[in-house]
Parts: structure tokens; C-alpha cells; sequence
């Protein structure tokens, strides 16, 4: 038997834990001035700006500035560094949201300056994923680790990922009218260049802010003997902001951002891989907000924040095939046997459109203080899903879209769309109640939401499935969502909290009415219009502590959830196996997180985060696979006054405890990382970036759960990138 001779990664940690205690001690007898408390601001994760530590729950915030120190590039890196969190990619689709605590992309609610984001959508090969932001716009992003719909209502089943994009203020100051910026990067693990340009201002009561960034990329390097699908891609991102304050009173802002997309692919059909095949991905979005602010004091608030906003988000996949023979024609008993052309459009289309008021209000009578934050939710989501594929007779030029999978079988028609054009409405309205007791240290907080969400699906242009006896209907559901939290302050600095928060997901449009037959290969799904929504329960128990520029947190959390929605075979009718998403059992995902963050002295710096979690089928009594295994993060920094950098340790442990008996397993790995900065002069900075120094061989679980273990090719297709260069070069006024 082969000796694993790898140092456990359990061992490693408890290292880490008392190597971060030891530093601390040596940095707490440090009373100069680099002591001086750093405090983070959360405006949006709590409603109310708070500072980490005064948070009944865990929420993770990541500014701009640890963005560009990390060279973080796309939604994938920003979860580089963070143990809990997970990204599942895939080569045609792209990233498919950010995994919080085992609850993928579609269980977890996603808000761009509190505008939600297109659904991440997948159907057999075709992925469409959420790649539409570009990193240079965005300001903080936040991740509520836990159920959060009492706040954000439906989706927030696992969490919350807040991105919220800069504005004016942020490049300048009374003293700087206008600020100019370019930024330059390079990337040699697919080969990306990006160039990107700011211009911001003020002058009087008016400013404004414009930003663009261009991107060309390749397919992304693997380590070992998989690959990707050959690429080549280009992206523009660009958001202008214009900001009128007529009195300290009112402010109004105008945002308008877009994304667009282009990537081309070669493909190959493993059955006639001598024939040219390709695909072109077009993906597409804007998004146009107003709001206004206003400061005052009345009977009912002090800030009132009012927002109406549009969205539209377009994603087209089209292939180009050439095929050696085609099933679809009649020219002979079996087909005909010359070359064609297959041409597939499909498109997974969704537009927001709503509004939002949030009010504040601070009550104080009788030693007790209330902090409110109360407010309305509307918005209106469009969805589509049209499918176009036709073929092409290259000698006779004879154009048919009834495409046969096999000869004399029944055709499947194009266009068509595999779930009705739905039109969503939801509503909610919500309040949160911070109480503070006088000087006892406790801050109980209450928070409750009505939701009432309604799906209209318009049948035109489906396949018919009235033979089989299914109907596709509307549907009007509510929901009610609560939480609760309660910090106990043990003393100036550290704190102790509990919570308790729900969350639910409403079935969606596919899941409660997928229509689609596929004759030639005897399978259809059909809809289920008594799907309930998902629920979870999460309670989450910690310690937080804060010393200087010392900060340490600790929390046990136990999530439950029920009702999973999930695709099941139900039958057969007619020949035809039907398959339906149905309601199933229960989960339950517990498990602990620790950070860690230690400022020394001669500016050095040092943090650790660790994250266990354990998951269970409760009706099955299997594991679960989307839990990620025990990971740790370690980095050592220094930040003098012309340069800087930061070691980083990346320690993940195996993952052999599956599901099912033959699914794939993975192995630990240890990865060192460094990055990087000097400042040339006052206007222009230098970044460096050596990631997997060892050029170690090795899969994040995100991308190889669920594989089967003898799915060879997949799981080498898998593998992550060998030693990777990233460079930035960063020009200001």
C-alpha cells in the first residue's frame, strides 16, 4: 500500500491557529500608533452600516483594494482566498455563482447595487452563467454566509452576494476636481490582456464618473493531459454614474452599466472529429438605475432611499456544425448520406424591471435604543428560452428544421423553447429592529418579511404535452421569512452572537413548467405547477473580537433545508420516460469558520481562515457532494510606504466521503501563491502576481463533484492551471 507522506492538513492548521496566537501576543504589547483600529463598514449586507464585529452572523467583505492587492480578474478569483466559499466553473457557460457553505449558484440570491442578477441557468451541454460584471467597476463586494431572506427575500436560500459598484467619491476629494486613470493587465494563463480607463469629477453640486474596460482571452491552461475547448474572447465593460446633491438633503444618482460579451470556440464531435465544428457565445447586459436619497427627520424616518431599475441580460450560444451525414432528410431509406450543415441558436433571455424604497428610523426612550430599517420590494422578471436548430444539404442546399436523432425516428421541430415565456412578479416588505438595552451589551435583533411572488407562463410556441395528460398553469405563492440575532458584548472589544435566520427559493420557471418532448430519444419533462419553494432554517453561534488592528472571529453554524427541488424520473406514458422535478426530503449542512488577522510590527501582517463543514441527506442518510472539504488559507504581509507583498498558503484537505459508491473523489493539495506591489512614483504602480509557485497538479472539488470516478477525460478537463504569472500596471492623477 503507498504512503501518503503529504503532511496532514489537519495538523497544519492547529499549526497556523497557534502561530497566529504567538503573533498576536508580541503584537499586543505594541501600543505606537500603528495600533490604531481598523474598522470595516458593511452599508448593505445588515441594511445599516455596521462594522464586522457588530454583526449577529458572518458576512464576508472584500473592497476594491484587496481586489487589485490579489490581481483578481473575474467572480472566480474573488473567492481565491475565502474557505467557504467555492466557485463551480464550466469551459462553455463560464462561472456558475459563488458557493456559500455547500448551496450552489442557484440556491444563493445575487444583487448588483441592489438589482438582482440574472439566473444561472444549465440544460444539458448548453451553461449560461453569470460572468456579466467586470471587477474594475466594482466597489466592495459582500457574502452573507447563511439563509438571509428576512432581508432579501426569495433565492437568499444559502446567502447573499451583494456587488456594489463605485461612485464619484470614490476617486475623488474637495481637493481633486479630476481624477484620470489607466490600468493594464496581463494574464499568461489564457493568455488575457486587459486595458482599462476612469475619468471622474466634481464641480459643485454635479459629479460623474466614467469607466471602461476592454478584455481580449484565451482558453485557460490545464494541468496535466486534459484541456479546454479552444477559445478566443473579447469583453467591454463600462458603467457611467452622474450624481446631483441640489442640499445636504437630497442626493440623486444615475447609473448606467453594461457588459458585453463575444467568445468563440472550436469544437469537436468525437464522431467525426476530422468535420469543422464551432460555436460563438454572445452575452449581453445593461442595466439602468435612479435613485434618490434623502436625509431628514420626520415621524417615520430619517434616510428614505428610493430606486427604480431596468435590467436586460441576452445570452446566445450558436453552433456551426458539419456533419459527415444527416437522419433529417428522405432521400434514402436510412438518411441521406452526403455532408450537412446544423445550425443551433439557443438563447436563455431575462429582463428586471421593479423598484425599491428602504426607510430608517432611530427610536430612543427609557435606556433602550430601536435602530429600524424597514422598506418595499417590486420588481417584474421576464424569462425565455427560445431554441432554433435547423440543417443544410451542402449539395442540394435543401434547408429542413424537423431534425431526426436516428433514421425513421420522429422529428423533434424547430424552433421551440423547453419551458414557456414567464413573466415573474414579486413583492415583499420587510423590517429589522436593532435593539440596544442600555448599557447591559445586549442587541437583540428582529427582523421579519411577507413575500408574495407569481409566475405567468404564456404557452405560445411549446411543444404540446396535453397527450400525456400534464397541464402548464400560473402560479401565486407567498411566503414568510424571519430572523433573529442577539449580541452580548463581553467587553469594548470582543463579543459574543447567536442567530437564527430562514431562507426560500421559489421553484422556478423551468422547474415548475418544463414542457419539452423529445420523441426520437422517448423522454420528456414535464411540468409540476405543485412544486413548493425550498426552505432552510440556519442558526449560527460565534465570537468575534477586535484589538487594535488585531481582529479574530470564530462560528459554529447548523443550516437545515427542505424540500429540495430536484430532477426524478416518474414514469413511463405511451413509451415516453417522464421526468419531473419534485419536491425531496431534507438536508442538513453544519460546520465551523475561523479568521483570523494579526497586524505586527514594521507594518507586517499575517492572516488565517479555516473552514470545516459536514453535510447529510437526512431521508437517504448519504453525504452530500456540493460540501466542500476542510480548507485553510495562510498569508504572511508586509506594506512598507513604497512597496509591498503577501506569501499565501492555500491548504485543502481530500474529499472521499461521496455520495454514491463510484462518484468521483479528490485528493489534498497545498498551493503557494505570492503577490506583489511597487510604487514607482505617486502616480504609477506596479503589480506582480506568482500563483501555484510548485506548479502543483490539482482540481477544486467545485468542478469535479458529482463526476463519476471513471469519467477519466472529464475530471483531467478538470484539473486547474499549472504555475501562473499575472501583471498589472496602474497609472493616476
Amino acid at each position: 500500500m503507498k504512503t501518503d507522506k503529504t503532511p496532514s492538513v489537519l495538523s497544519f492548521i492547529a499549526t497556523t491557529i497557534l502561530l497566529s496566537t504567538s503573533f498576536n501576543l508580541t503584537a499586543n504589547e505594541d501600543k505606537s500608533d500603528d495600533s490604531v483600529v481598523e474598522q470595516t463598514m458593511l452599508i448593505t449586507a445588515t441594511r445599516l452600516p455596521r462594522e464586522v464585529e457588530d454583526v449577529a452572523g458572518t458576512v464576508t467583505h472584500i473592497d476594491s483594494e484587496e481586489l487589485e492587492k490579489q490581481l483578481a480578474e473575474d467572480l472566480d478569483d474573488v473567492v481565491r482566498y475565502q474557505p467557504g466559499l467555492s466557485m463551480q466553473t464550466r469551459n462553455r457557460g463560464g462561472n456558475q455563482g459563488i458557493i456559500i457553505r455547500g448551496m450552489d449558484g442557484k440556491r444563493v440570491l445575487m444583487l448588483i447595487d441592489g438589482v438582482k442578477s440574472k439566473d444561472v441557468f444549465s440544460a444539458g451541454p448548453s451553461a449560461y452563467g453569470n460572468d456579466g460584471y467586470e471587477l474594475d467597476d466594482i466597489k466592495a463586494i459582500e457574502i452573507i454566509r447563511g439563509p438571509a431572506s428576512a432581508l432579501y427575500g426569495a433565492d437568499a436560500l444559502g446567502g447573499v452576494v451583494l456587488l456594489t459598484s463605485k461612485d464619484p467619491i470614490d476617486y475623488v476629494t474637495d481637493d481633486t476636481s479630476v481624477y484620470t486613470r489607466l490600468n493594464a493587465s496581463y494574464a499568461d494563463v489564457n493568455e488575457m490582456a486587459k486595458l482599462g480607463f476612469t475619468i471622474a469629477g466634481h464641480k459643485d453640486s454635479w459629479g460623474y464618473m466614467f469607466q471602461v474596460t476592454g478584455r481580449e482571452f484565451n482558453e485557460s491552461s490545464v494541468k496535466g493531459e486534459g484541456s479546454l475547448t479552444p477559445q478566443e474572447g473579447e469583453s467591454t465593460g463600462a458603467i457611467f454614474k452622474l450624481v446631483y446633491r441640489p442640499n445636504e438633503n437630497n442626493k440623486l444618482s444615475l447609473a448606467l452599466d453594461s457588459f458585453a460579451e463575444d467568445i468563440k470556440y472550436e469544437l469537436t464531435n468525437p464522431a467525426t472529429p476530422q468535420l469543422p465544428s464551432s460555436g460563438l457565445d454572445d452575452n449581453q447586459r445593461i442595466r439602468f438605475s435612479l435613485e434618490h436619497e434623502w436625509l431628514g427627520d420626520s415621524a417615520v424616518s430619517e434616510k428614505i432611499v428610493t430606486s427604480v431599475f431596468f435590467q436586460e441580460t441576452d445570452g446566445l450560444q450558436n453552433t456551426r456544425q458539419l456533419r459527415a451525414n444527416s437522419f433529417s432528410f428522405d432521400y434514402a431509406p436510412f438518411g441521406n448520406n452526403t455532408s450537412t450543415q446544423r445550425i443551433s441558436d439557443f438563447e436563455f433571455n431575462q429582463n428586471v424591471q421593479g423598484l425599491s424604497s428602504t426607510f430608517y428610523k432611530t427610536i430612543s426612550s427609557n435606556n433602550v435604543t430601536h435602530s429600524l430599517v424597514y422598506g418595499i420590494n417590486y420588481e417584474v422578471v421576464d424569462t425565455e428560452r427560445p431554441r432554433h436548430r435547423c440543417e443544410t444539404d451542402t449539395v442540394t442546399t435543401t434547408t429542413t428544421c424537423a431534425i431526426r436523432a436516428y433514421p425513421m425516428a420522429p422529428p423533434e421541430v424547430f424552433p421551440n423553447k423547453t419551458f414557456p415565456d414567464t413573466e415573474t412578479t414579486r413583492a415583499g416588505i420587510f423590517i429589522q429592529d436593532e435593539i440596544s438595552i442600555g448599557d447591559s451589551g445586549f442587541t437583540l435583533i428582529p427582523g421579519i418579511r411577507f413575500d408574495q411572488f407569481k409566475m405567468d407562463a404564456n404557452t405560445q410556441g411549446l411543444q404540446s404535452i396535453v397527450d400525456l395528460g400534464f397541464d402548464i398553469k400560473s402560479t401565486n405563492e407567498s411566503e414568510i421569512s424571519s430572523n433573529l440575532g442577539l449580541i452580548y458584548d463581553l467587553s469594548d472589544t470582543s463579543s459574543l452572537f447567536f442567530q437564527y435566520a430562514e431562507g426560500f427559493r421559489a421553484p422556478s420557471y423551468d422547474e415548475a413548467n418544463q414542457a419539452f418532448i423529445n420523441l426520437g430519444f422517448g423522454y420528456a419533462t414535464v411540468p409540476n405547477p405543485d412544486l413548493r419553494p425550498e426552505t432552510s432554517k440556519g442558526y449560527e453561534l460565534g465570537f468575534k473580537s477586535r484589538l487594535g488592528s488585531n481582529y479574530l472571529a470564530f462560528a459554529l453554524y447548523d443550516n437545515h433545508f427542505k424540500d429540495f427541488i430536484s430532477s426524478n424520473f416518474i414514469g413511463e406514458q405511451n413509451g415516453i420516460n417522464l421526468y419531473q422535478d419534485t419536491n425531496l426530503g431534507s438536508v442538513r449542512i453544519y460546520g465551523a469558520e475561523f479568521t483570523g488577522t494579526w497586524k505586527l510590527k514594521d507594518s507586517w501582517r499575517i492572516r488565517n481562515s479555516i473552514a470545516y463543514s459536514k453535510g447529510r441527506d437526512k431521508e437517504t442518510d448519504t453525504y452530500l457532494n456540493q460540501v466542500e472539504p476542510i480548507s485553510a488559507i495562510v498569508g504572511v504581509g508586509y506594506e512598507g510606504s513604497h512597496w509591498g507583498y503577501e506569501t499565501l498558503i492555500t491548504l485543502v484537505d481530500k474529499k472521499d466521503k461521496v455520495e454514491q459508491e463510484g462518484d468521483a473523489i479528490a485528493k489534498s493539495y497545498q498551493l503557494l501563491d505570492w503577490v506583489g506591489h511597487y510604487n514607482i512614483s505617486n502616480a504609477l504602480k506596479l503589480r506582480l502576481g506568482v500563483f501555484n509557485i510548485f506548479d502543483k497538479k490539482y482540481a477544486r472539488w467545485a468542478n469535479i463533484q458529482g463526476l463519476s470516478s471513471d469519467s477519466l477525460s472529464s475530471i483531467a478537463n478538470a484539473q486547474e492551471p499549472g504555475r501562473e504569472y499575472r501583471i498589472n500596471l496602474t497609472w493616476q492623477l
